[in-house]
């Protein structure tokens, strides 16, 4: 017996994920006709993984300044469950930690930092993290598990964001596009409360924001009803 494989056009997305992009595109035209429009703004992934992973690629200005800081920090937060690496706790402050320490070498590359309580973080100082969890096997090998783990899950551009933003590209509108981290950044920044319509208006690069309306109006896809021509009986 022979298995085909059934062949998919690149770029194809199913039905119920194809009706988001569509769902999108008509609601950009339909506003675009009632209020002129200058630009769209999309945030196309949670983090700049490329420029956490390797900050010198944007200079040394974005490498120390605020904002690499803030993504850097609120990734390792994700990343580590929002828990401290060595013991667990989630309900205490929690600190950015160098996994090998910078006394012995150790850089400051993601993949060598963790998120720690602050007495994890005393109590291991410069030891190295072998000699610090010796009597724990289980967590040692989860610590260094978690610290190899790839930016994958956090810079992969799912299917259909990327079809949206080509067809936003497509109205011939410029396209702001931001990452998840650097929304959040300037909204605290801000001193925005969180609310999905503020956070679209924080996409990119913000200097200031004045807020002209605290009720927005709020698009709901109903679908178009029942597929059926006519509801079954009993």
């Amino acid at each position: 017996m022979q298995i085909f494989q059934p062949q998919t056009k690149k770029g194809w997305l199913p039905p119920s994920l194809s009706h988001r992009v569509l769902t999108v595109e008509t609601w950009v035209n339909r506003l675009s006709k009632l209020s002129p429009v200058s630009s769209l703004a999309i945030e196309l992934v949670k983090f700049d993984t490329q420029k956490i992973q390797n900050p010198e690629i944007s200079g040394v200005e974005y490498q120390k300044g605020e904002l690499f800081g803030y993504d850097v920090r609120e990734y390792l937060l994700e990343k580590w469950g929002r828990s401290c690496a060595y013991c667990g706790a989630t309900d205490t402050p929690l600190e950015i930690e160098h996994i090998v320490p910078r006394s012995k070498g150790g850089s400051n590359r993601v993949s060598n930092l963790a998120i720690a309580c602050h007495q994890c973080n005393q109590n291991k100082g410069a030891m190295d993290i072998r000699e610090f969890l010796e009597n724990k096997p289980s967590i040692l090998a989860h610590v260094l598990k978690v610290a190899k783990t790839p930016l994958k899950d956090a810079a992969a551009v799912n299917s259909t964001r990327t079809q949206i933003f080509e067809t936003l590209t497509a109205t011939g509108l410029p396209v702001i596009t931001g990452s998840g981290a650097g929304t959040k950044y300037n909204r605290c920044r801000l001193n925005l409360p969180k609310e999905h319509w503020i956070d679209a208006a924080c996409i990119g690069e913000v200097e200031k924001l004045t807020m002209l309306t605290s009720q927005p109006l709020v698009v709901t896809a109903m679908g178009h009803g029942c597929r059926q021509m006519v509801q079954m009986d009993k």
